[in-house]
């Protein structure tokens, strides 16, 4: 185990827990939010920015695909029958606007600090191999923790609000919870919102069942971590390096 791994599961989850319980049910999604946003500033730093940044366009963009379906339907009541197959087109079409704006302003952030590096190397070796002499800039930097998880998140939150599965939350603090909930935010699983939503922000007491599910679930990804995927990296990286990204 880890520095970071025994700070954690000894020291930060169980007061986090432990405190969870004893302040009242109301301020309990607070507290989750609080908590979350501190645990990513301390393995991020100010790339803490791109998870409100990320969070908070898909607020707004929920907000306004929200208001395109309410115009929409208050508007439909005076349509003929005939003709309200083109008259929902005309509002999805705004919405899809405001779908493709957003997923594309969110695949950004994730195709540059995941990605660029790794098609740059890979680029790089295929202009080698024709003999064309231009190299693209390796940019090297550090990705915001869990930057995957969080951006496929809120990309399935904008679809399901897109294909009207959930509404969009005006409740603010549960969908920037939603995003960046610090049990998820480095392994996952992703959740759809339409899973969560009631459960994040409930509030509810932590049982004594809970307690002993919860580590046993931690306990079993240890299991597989340390046993499994540790001992399977060795041969990834020599995978990998024989295609020279390492």
């Amino acid at each position: 185990m880890t520095y970071f791994e025994a700070r954690y599961f000894l020291l930060f989850l169980p007061i986090v827990i432990i405190v969870y319980n004893i302040i009242p049910r109301k301020l309990r999604p607070i507290l989750l939010l609080i908590v979350s946003y501190i645990f990513f500033w301390l393995l991020s730093g100010k790339l803490i920015f791109f998870i409100i940044l990320s969070s908070l366009s898909i607020y707004i963009a929920g907000l306004l695909m929200k208001k395109i379906d309410s115009v929409r339907d208050e508007k439909i009541q005076g349509i003929k029958k005939e003709d309200k197959k083109a008259f929902k087109l005309k509002y999805r079409r705004k919405k899809k606007i405001i779908l493709t704006i957003t997923i594309l302003f969110n695949i950004i952030f994730l195709f540059y600090f995941k990605y660029l590096k790794f098609f740059s190397k890979i680029l790089n070796k295929a202009l080698d191999i024709i003999n064309i002499n231009f190299k693209l800039k390796v940019v090297k930097h550090l990705a915001p923790i869990g930057i995957s998880f969080y951006t496929l998140q809120a990309l399935s939150y904008l679809v399901d609000v897109y294909n009207e599965k959930v509404e969009a939350d005006t409740n603010i603090l549960k969908v920037f919870l939603y995003l960046s909930f610090f049990p998820t935010i480095m392994e996952g699983p992703i959740a759809r919102f339409g899973q969560v939503k009631d459960d994040i922000c409930a509030g509810k007491r932590t049982s004594y069942q809970d307690f002993c599910f919860g580590y046993q679930r931690i306990l079993w990804g240890l299991f597989k971590k340390y046993l499994i995927a540790d001992r399977l990296n060795a041969f990834v990286k020599l995978a990998f390096w024989h295609i020279n990204l390492y």
